[in-house]
């Protein structure tokens, strides 16, 4: 349904009466004569209209904050480095423009409810790269000789791009549905104020999963005993503080210059190695309350394993 249909929290105190058909209750007006279904879709705004959206609305605000350090170190002895590391945090209450229906709000009369950190944000981004060239062989600080020598050892470089990233922030929500009573973008949990968040058992244990969340910190909003929430969740959209599992990469590559006797020209050797330490982490925990398997990690991170790619070429 369109989240333009989304029924006036004001009428959640129906609770199983939004379920009745319009015709045993007397007491709420129908929209116009001829309708025919149930209280909860005579209660919509636009009750002659089986679906409304507002594509791209303008509505939505969005704040970000950011360190940005970046370390440089030209070629010195070989050596090239730089790296960059950006703290920051980035506040929004709507993602994208393409979340302009509102698919995951709880309330699309007051959406200031939906403000937390971004799906995107990661307060903690590391990066480094860096270029080494050997120092053997002819021209170079040791072993400086032509002949075997130099063709064995001279002309090496080493190079790597690693990456450090904080773990995804993290969103309690519930199964609870509210598809033919609130239309709106379901209910998320309730964060237990005063319990510790975390659980970590470490490790990665499959079948039954690895403990990561703690239970006791979080619960489901009550319900009807027909399945009607009586309130929204009060957990914000994504948790501040609550993150999976951190995201760590090294990418490595070998080359290798063999220079011919016409000046200018060199055959170039290379080898590069993708996820070089073959990692793969831990995945982020369940967060669906009414899933048996809650706060628990079940699988590795999604990752490319290593890779490895070779390449000749020749420079002129």
């Amino acid at each position: 349904m369109g989240t333009m249909q989304q029924l006036p929290l004001r009428y959640m105190s129906l609770g199983d009466k939004l379920y009745d058909d319009i015709g045993d209750r007397p007491e709420i007006k129908k929209p116009y004569p001829s309708f025919d279904n149930t209280v909860a879709y005579a209660l919509r705004p636009l009750p002659q209209y089986d679906g409304a959206y507002d594509q791209f609305p303008h509505v939505g605000a969005s704040r970000y904050d950011s360190l940005q350090i970046t370390v440089t170190r030209r070629i010195s002895k070989g050596l090239s480095v730089l790296a960059a590391h950006t703290w920051s945090k980035a506040l929004t209450d709507s993602d994208s423009a393409l979340e302009g229906d509102y698919a995951t709000v709880q309330d699309v009369y007051n959406t200031k409810l939906e403000k937390s950190v971004a799906s995107y944000n990661y307060p903690h981004v590391f990066k480094l790269t860096w270029i080494y060239d050997l120092p053997f062989g002819k021209g170079r600080q040791f072993l400086n000789q032509g002949g075997v020598v130099n063709a064995l050892l001279g002309n090496w470089t080493l190079t790597g791009i690693h990456n450090y990233t904080s773990g995804n922030p993290l969103s309690i929500y519930t199964d609870i549905d509210t598809s033919t009573t609130l239309f709106n973008g379901g209910i998320r949990g309730d964060v237990v104020p005063g319990a510790p968040l975390k659980k970590d058992a470490g490790g990665l244990a499959y079948g039954d999963g690895t403990p990561y969340l703690n239970p006791a910190a979080f619960k489901s909003p009550p319900t009807t005993p027909g399945g009607v929430p009586l309130r929204l969740g009060y957990s914000a959209r994504y948790v501040d503080g609550l993150r999976g599992e951190m995201r760590s990469s090294e990418d490595f590559g070998v080359l290798k210059r063999f220079p011919l006797k016409k000046e200018g020209v060199n055959i170039e050797f290379r080898a590069d190695f993708f996820n070089f330490l073959n990692r793969a982490g831990r995945g982020d925990p369940s967060t669906d309350l009414d899933d048996a398997a809650f706060g628990k990690i079940t699988g590795p991170a999604y990752s490319t394993p290593r890779t490895v790619q070779f390449e000749l070429r020749i420079n002129y």
